[in-house]
């Protein structure tokens, strides 16, 4: 099996940290990631359920709360200005995703939402694409408007996006 050189020195990062903490050979397969976010955020955005989808796909364990020193961490916030606001033709976007201090040391990784998006469907399916991108996502924006990853929460022709992830999709999840 091959392994990125990020996750092998994090790995021993962990490992001289936690030694004599460290869990079974078997759980520690499973990939723990903080996610901090307010109940009302949970709750407007759907990030309960987008978290648990991507959990799923990337074979990750989302525990929602305070960030861990050490542990990769997802901060969702909302905010009327985004990072991201400046590259849309709109002058806003639905969310943005921080990875510019993305490291195989600091994991910390910043959503922010646009409470200017007001169709549920539409949030949800819009924290689920910024979530794509801290999984593994980080550059990629698809032409197809029925993948997870199209940038926009709607097809040209006013169409919900499906939220499809490619077999190529997949393997970046998982190899996050």
């Amino acid at each position: 099996m091959r392994f990125g050189v990020r996750r092998i020195l994090a790995a021993a990062v962990v490992g001289a940290l936690g030694a004599g903490t460290m869990a079974a050979p078997a759980a520690a397969a499973t990939r723990v990631t903080y996610v901090n976010v307010s109940a009302g955020v949970k709750a407007r955005w759907g990030v309960g359920a987008a978290v648990r989808a991507l959990d799923r796909y990337a074979g990750s364990t989302a525990r929602f709360g305070p960030c861990r020193s050490g542990a990769k961490c997802i901060v969702i916030r909302e905010a009327r200005r985004t990072p991201c606001d400046r590259y849309t033709r709109a002058g806003w976007a639905a969310g943005c995703a921080d990875l510019a201090h993305r490291t195989w040391l600091a994991r910390r990784y910043t959503i922010t939402l646009n409470p200017r998006l007001r169709d549920p469907g539409d949030r949800s399916r819009a924290a689920r694409h910024e979530l794509g991108h801290v999984y593994g996502l980080a550059w990629h924006h698809a032409g197809d408007c029925r993948l997870m990853m199209y940038p926009t929460t709607r097809c040209p022709d006013g169409r919900p996006t499906l939220g499809r992830l490619t077999s190529a999709d997949l393997r970046r999840v998982r190899a996050n």
